[in-house]
């Protein structure tokens, strides 16, 4: 499990949030660099019901991750790289899930313009389109960065 300092953005009414996804999404998620709110969801039953039409967030990194192993659990492969994604989003885009106190979601797809990714040696890197497309072909460790960001 990652340890996770929790940053808040100071400016207006922005704040981030985290969001997990598989390694093999990232390669998508880089061509189109937006979280879109899916038709089909990887849980069933009434969380699957509950979870269409919107994109999921954790408060923290820790809610993210939560998930997101459930997920790689549920439809990974083994040893596949969870990716958690950082990403600034306004306070008045977000919903509170009535269920989780820890959960916010959208409905609208989100830019990941500003966006950082947690790396296999836990600091916070840039998500460009390269880094997304290195994590889901799984060379993540054949890139160099010049901009860190510390837990």
């Amino acid at each position: 499990m990652v340890i996770f300092k929790e940053w808040l953005l100071t400016e207006g009414k922005k704040r981030f949030y985290y969001h997990a996804t598989l390694a093999r999404n990232m390669e998508n998620i880089a061509n189109r660099m937006t979280l879109e709110p899916s038709e089909e969801t990887n849980w069933g039953g009434e969380l699957g019901a509950s979870s269409t039409n919107k994109v999921y967030f954790g408060k923290d990194g820790a809610t993210a991750e939560y998930y997101g192993d459930i997920l790689a659990r549920n439809i990974g492969d083994k040893g596949e790289f969870l990716a958690i994604l950082k990403i600034s989003l306004d306070k008045s885009d977000v919903v509170q899930d009535k269920k989780d106190k820890n959960s916010v979601y959208v409905t609208k797809p989100v830019s990941l313009e500003g966006a950082f990714v947690l790396d296999a040696d836990k600091k916070w890197r840039p998500l460009t389109q390269d880094t997304a497309n290195a994590i889901g072909s799984r060379e993540w460790d054949d890139l160099d960065y010049e901009d860190e960001e510390e837990l």
